[in-house]
Parts: structure tokens; C-alpha cells; sequence
């Protein structure tokens, strides 16, 4: 390119031509792809990084697009995190287990197809799944509606007194994790 008088080569006739020019004059060919300018919205080459027509600078666009795509995937992140987060501490509260064994049944409630936990409810009734007298708890988990009575919304888990888990099953029956393995995943 020459800088004194602005001009440069044609990518195809290499007649010289105006430095911005979008289509040569001599062979009619475009010189590149084609953008338009986000200031003053007239056609400018890609690859320029001051707009020949209004002389904005579009590299610090660039930059501010950029930081802008970067702040909200962090804003996303942190809300997933606290997504997480506050799904373990219900676990914790409802269930009376630790953090860490809350973790745990997340993590295993994932595995089986349960992603957001919605509600977790507890039933007495669902007690002692093995009926051999013994003191596990049974719990109703809504993850897609907000009412643990929905049946095709909720799992059904049993664990034991110090938060292992026994059991995650779909209300009519259907065993998704049993005796530490996932047997079978929710159907979406």
C-alpha cells in the first residue's frame, strides 16, 4: 500500500486503486469481504480497523464485544455455581445430611437423568423400602414441575439413617439406582 497517496494494488488486476476501495474500478471485483461499519452502517472492508468513511476506530468495538461476551459467561458460570450450590444446601436441609453426603446424592440424582431438584418432600410412607425393619427414609424429589404429587415430575429416593443411598426409583416402580449403580436413566 502506498501511504503518500493512499492507494494500493487490485487483488486481481494489480491496477492501483483508492486504499479502501470495496470493488476495483478497472477489472469490477471485490477486494475482499464486506462489513458494514457499526458507527455510520456503510459498506467498508473486513479487514479494516478504522472505518474510512466516518474514521472510528473499530478495533476498540472489537474489544468492548469481547469483554461483554466475557462478563456474561462469567455472570452464567456463577449462576450455575450458585445453582449447584443451593441445590446441595436443599439436599443438606430436607434430607438432614451433610454437605458432602449431599454432594453425593446430587451428583447421583444427576446420573440418573435429575438435573434442577424443584422440591424434595419427605414421606413416611416410602419408608423401609426393603421391609426388613429397618430405619431408612423415603423422599419425594420433584425435578421438572414444582408438586411432588406430579408423578411423571418426581423420583423417589431412600437412604439410610447416615445419608447413603438405598434407592432412586420412578414412582410407578421403575429402578434408576440401586446397590451403588446406576440401573436405568429418566426418559425425556
Amino acid at each position: 500500500m502506498n501511504e503518500k497517496t493512499k492507494t494500493k494494488k487490485c487483488v486481481y488486476c494489480k491496477n492501483e486503486i483508492d486504499a479502501h476501495a470495496i470493488i476495483c474500478m478497472n477489472c469490477k471485483k471485490k477486494q475482499g469481504k464486506i462489513k458494514k461499519c457499526p458507527y455510520c452502517k456503510d459498506k467498508i472492508l473486513a479487514k479494516e480497523t478504522t472505518c474510512p468513511n466516518c474514521g472510528k476506530n473499530l478495533r476498540k468495538l472489537q474489544w468492548v464485544a469481547i469483554f461483554v461476551v466475557v462478563f456474561v459467561l462469567a455472570i452464567g458460570i456463577a449462576l450455575a455455581m450458585q445453582g449447584i450450590q443451593n441445590m446441595e444446601k436443599d439436599i443438606a436441609n430436607k434430607m438432614g445430611v451433610s454437605k458432602e453426603q449431599a454432594a453425593v446424592i446430587k451428583d447421583t440424582l444427576e446420573k440418573v437423568g435429575v438435573l434442577v431438584v424443584n422440591e424434595i418432600e419427605r414421606d413416611e410412607a416410602l419408608d423401609d423400602y426393603y421391609l426388613n425393619g429397618g430405619t431408612d427414609k423415603g423422599y419425594r424429589i420433584a425435578f421438572r414441575g414444582h408438586y411432588t404429587n406430579n408423578v411423571p415430575d418426581t423420583v423417589i429416593i431412600n437412604i439410610t439413617e447416615d445419608g447413603k443411598i438405598l434407592v432412586i426409583k420412578e414412582p410407578m416402580g421403575n429402578v434408576l439406582y440401586e446397590n451403588d449403580k446406576v440401573i436405568n436413566k429418566i426418559k425425556t
